[in-house]
């Protein structure tokens, strides 16, 4: 008995440590969304502007290749309830209609991870690094640049997690098309750039900036999804830590009531034992007559 109250006091205080970590997680998590929040006001207006674009040539648009490339946007890092795998469950189900020959360009280690599993032959670049620091500018621009020096790249679609509230999220898409794309279309033609050069540049940026805008949204869904879960991991914690404070109270109790009672009935035995004893022989003692 006395070793199982050392086990629920040894598993108590593990439990303990855990409620600290994940509290501490939380507070964390909470800090830097904040900061993503800041950057969500900045980076959504320019991704806003980009898909108006992107959303009104796929009007128009009729693909022409089989070749597809899907983006979904994750990160390196867990512990944030299901908002990666969404994600990466919008892509599988993009994969089941069978209309193009889809190529995955995986940004974040867990869209590699949770693909990969089933679906590995389909990966064509894993873009690592993500989520460990906000998004940047910069880090969109070079992640844009490598897809558009993928082999035989004309289309893609961006998949991320959209930030709603800061309860709920949604996954969204946004399709993308090469400058040569672009070029054929009446809706860009009509424009008359004057530099040829013009279409590219702005496709570039265009890219970029949606890149940048589809990370910060993944970013931002990711930390609250982060505080939620670190929140009732806490809770749940806590709620076990309870448990075994009362199963270690309990079985504490038990194990003094019944050494008591093992101390009561000892004492009583030797009680009874005094008072039953035959007084003991005394032989006479020699050379005393009787009287």
């Amino acid at each position: 008995m006395a070793g199982n109250l050392r086990q629920i006091q040894l598993q108590g205080k593990s439990i303990k440590n855990i409620q600290k970590l994940t509290n501490s997680m939380k507070m964390v998590a909470a800090t830097r969304f904040k900061q993503a929040e800041r950057l969500l006001i900045v980076a959504r207006p320019l991704g806003l502007g980009a898909r108006k674009f992107y959303d009104l040539v796929s009007q128009e648009f009729h693909s022409k290749t089989k070749l597809h490339y899907l983006v979904p946007f994750t990160s390196d890092r867990g512990l944030c309830g299901s908002c990666h795998y969404k994600t990466c469950k919008a892509t599988s189900t993009k994969l089941d209609d069978k209309i193009h020959d889809y190529r995955i360009v995986c940004i974040g280690e867990k869209a590699k991870l949770i693909i990969g599993f089933k679906m590995s032959t389909f990966i064509e670049l894993v873009v690592n690094g993500v989520g460990h620091r906000t998004p940047t500018f910069k880090s969109a621009s070079d992640i844009a640049n490598r897809i558009l020096r993928l082999d035989g790249f004309h289309e893609g679609t961006l998949i991320y997690a959209h930030f709603v509230t800061a309860m709920s999220y949604e996954i969204r898409q946004i399709k993308v098309y090469s400058a040569d794309l672009l070029r054929e279309m009446a809706f860009v033609t009509k424009y008359e750039a004057d530099n040829s050069d013009d279409i590219d540049n702005y496709m570039e940026f265009s890219l970029a900036a949606l890149v940048f805008y589809a990370m910060t949204e993944c970013y931002g869904v990711e930390l609250f999804s982060r505080m939620n879960a670190m929140a009732a991991a806490s809770k749940n914690a806590g709620t076990l830590h309870a448990k075994l404070n009362r199963d270690f109270n309990r079985a504490r109790q038990n194990l003094i009531t019944r050494d008591l009672i093992d101390i009561v009935s000892g004492a009583s035995v030797v009680a009874v034992k005094k008072k039953t004893r035959p007084k003991p022989f005394v032989p006479p003692q020699e050379g005393k007559s009787d009287s």
